[in-house]
């Protein structure tokens, strides 16, 4: 008999990861607008921390269920990899943006929109100071980085046993990376949700 969770488990796994890692991300943005937070160096290091230890936790709580991918990039990944079978591939795909939607809801649901609209609920924006070209290849550098450390600190067998704080360190030094002025016009809006997901719960805040 296996001992592999069942679909249901190993999907609803995915989703509460990624409710967690989007929630606890986009969060930081709507909390640091509401306290006040004004110092751009204090605002990138609340939202480097949030999301780099929204991601950890998130992977650490669900790694032994699902494997804990919460990412779509990351569950594409695994899957060229040959660690994630082809069939769970859109199942977790869709349960990752369900979790994230359903985060961004809640968090709408919960906070001031006086306060989420001004940070447009951690939404991300592109600079006009670079072209759609340029933060493309950003982009695919940052996700390249990401499934790197996965592979590295998670699928191999002889990487320490960290849990999901390998990945979180990267994701929290990704944050730290988009300080460059040329690649975010506000450190928040961009910083708050990873961008495999924020692209789906900026849907809500138009």
């Amino acid at each position: 008999m296996s001992n592999e969770p069942d679909l249901a488990r190993r999907y609803t796994a995915e989703l509460l990861g990624t409710f967690i890692f989007v929630f606890v991300g986009a969060g930081s943005a709507v909390a640091t607008q509401y306290v006040g937070v004004v110092d751009p160096g204090s605002s990138l290091l609340v939202a480097a921390l949030a999301n780099g230890l929204g991601l950890a936790i998130g992977i650490s709580i669900t790694m032994g269920i699902s494997g804990g991918a919460l990412n779509p990039a990351v569950t594409i990944g695994l899957l060229l990899g040959k660690k994630i079978p082809a069939k769970d591939v859109i199942p977790y795909i869709i349960a990752e943006l369900v979790g994230a939607t359903i985060a961004g809801l809640l968090l709408m649901a919960v906070s001031p929109s006086s306060v989420g609209n001004v940070v447009h609920w951690g939404a991300p924006s592109l600079s006009s100071a670079i072209t759609v070209a340029q933060g493309t290849l950003f982009e695919l550098v940052m996700t390249f980085l990401l499934v790197m450390a996965v592979y590295g600190t998670i699928v191999d067998k002889r990487a320490p046993k960290i849990g999901g704080f390998g990945v979180g360190l990267i994701v929290l030094a990704d944050v730290l990376t988009q300080h460059f002025p040329t690649v975010t016009e506000n450190l928040l809006f961009r910083a708050s949700l990873r961008r495999d997901y924020c692209q789906w719960d900026s849907k809500f805040s138009e």
